[in-house]
This record gives C-alpha cells, sequence and structure tokens, in this order.
C-alpha cells in the first residue's frame, strides 16, 4: 500500500486543531457574534450578544444606535454556511457545542489548508515530498499557527489566504510556460479574502505584490499590465 504524504499531513493537522478548545473571549466572541446575529435574525447587529453571558466583547463598534463586529468580517463570513446548516439542523445549541463546532470547522479547517499549501509550496523548492512535508508540519505546529486555531481569531484563516495567494505566482515563477492569467486571478481573489480577513494582512500583500512585478519583470510591461489586471479581477 503506498503512503500519501498529503494524507498523512491532513489527517495529523485535524487531530491536532480539533484535539485542543477553549473559549475565544472577547475577540473571538465578537466574530462569532456577527454569525449568530446574521443566522438567526438576519443582520449583522451583535446588540443581543454585546452583554450576553458567555458571548459579553468589548471588542465591537457603535453605529447608527447599534453594535457590530469590529474585526475583519472575513472569519465570520466563513462561518455562515456551517452554522446556518447546524442552526436549521438542530435549533438552539449551548455556547460551547457553538464556539467549539465553529472552531473545529473554519479554523480548524483553514488550519489544515494551510499547511497542505505550504507543503505544495515547500514542494515546489524540493523533489523530495517527506522533506515537504516536514516542512508544512515546522510550520503549522512550530509557529503560533496551531495554538491559533483553538481560538476564533482571524489569524490562522489570513494565514491560508496568503499561501493560498503565494502558491500561484511562485508555481508560474517555477513554470513560467504556464498561462498565467488564473495564477494572478486566484491569487489577487486570496490577497482580498486575507485583506478582509486580518487588516494587518496588507503588509505582506505589499510583499506579495513586489514579488509578483519581480518575477514578471522579463516579461515586459504589456505582460505585466494585464497580469495586473487579471489580479484585480480576483479581488
Amino acid at each position: 500500500m503506498r503512503i500519501n504524504a498529503v494524507s498523512i499531513l491532513v489527517a495529523m493537522l485535524a487531530i491536532a486543531a480539533i484535539y485542543f478548545y477553549q473559549d475565544p473571549q472577547s475577540n473571538g466572541n465578537s466574530r462569532l457574534a456577527a454569525v449568530r446575529a446574521v443566522v438567526e435574525h438576519g443582520n449583522f447587529q451583535i446588540d443581543s450578544y454585546v452583554k450576553e453571558l458567555g458571548w459579553s466583547t468589548v471588542d465591537e463598534a457603535f453605529y447608527n444606535g447599534h453594535y457590530y463586529v469590529d474585526k475583519g468580517i472575513g472569519a465570520s463570513l466563513m462561518a455562515l454556511p456551517f452554522y446556518f446548516l447546524l442552526y436549521k439542523l438542530f435549533g438552539p445549541m449551548s455556547d460551547a457545542v457553538i464556539k467549539h463546532s465553529l472552531t473545529s470547522l473554519v479554523m480548524g479547517g483553514a488550519f489544515v489548508i494551510n499547511g497542505v499549501m505550504m507543503y505544495r509550496i515547500a514542494a515546489l523548492l524540493t523533489p523530495n515530498k517527506w522533506k515537504a512535508m516536514l516542512a508544512a508540519l515546522g510550520v503549522s505546529l512550530g509557529t503560533m499557527l496551531w495554538p491559533y486555531s483553538a481560538v476564533y481569531y482571524g489569524h490562522v484563516p489570513a494565514a491560508m489566504f496568503v499561501a493560498i495567494s503565494l502558491y500561484p505566482l511562485l508555481r508560474w515563477r517555477v513554470d513560467a510556460d504556464r498561462s498565467p492569467k488564473a495564477a494572478f486571478f486566484w491569487a489577487g481573489m486570496a490577497m482580498g479574502f486575507a485583506f478582509i480577513t486580518d487588516y494587518t494582512t496588507a503588509l505582506i500583500i505589499a510583499g506579495l505584490l513586489v514579488y509578483a512585478v519581480y518575477i514578471l519583470h522579463d516579461h515586459g510591461t504589456a505582460r505585466m499590465l494585464r497580469s495586473g489586471v487579471e489580479g484585480l479581477g480576483g479581488v
């Protein structure tokens, strides 16, 4: 039986992400309250949860008489389909069940996907799949990504989107014969999602844009402009 490095990686990261859990408190409560507000009330107003026991938060924005999440909305949007399905199937659930379920599904899922993307990035740099897997494990389990996968913050999904942005650029750099259109479109889309998930990724996105210009500098101004438009189309 052939052992698949990616399958082993996915299993290890999924177990690592799901095993641990802690209450996200104010920061995560704000993001998750927005999810509950949309599914349960049909709007983004978190008035009902700001002072509720188990959901209280100081991470809110007050506008026109209502409270809203003051964080990047990306992490909240990612949980909407999952919570919608859970709420329709099971109705109101306990605070712990809601938080743990959504943290495992969204943060755990982003943690696993980020690990797979790191594996694929490493695989572009080395033909040895086991070295690539060790690199992915090192990034996933040897950094703050693992602790943050257990709480509902924006760090892990933002990292995932950044990795998704880098991969098509690096892949096109390694294999310049590939069509750049899809590469720059998906890179641009992932950059957009990274920004609305965690605004501090703007600094990383700036670096990715510089890298995109660098890998295009030998292909002429026209190609650079076309690729830029394709990237903006993704955003």
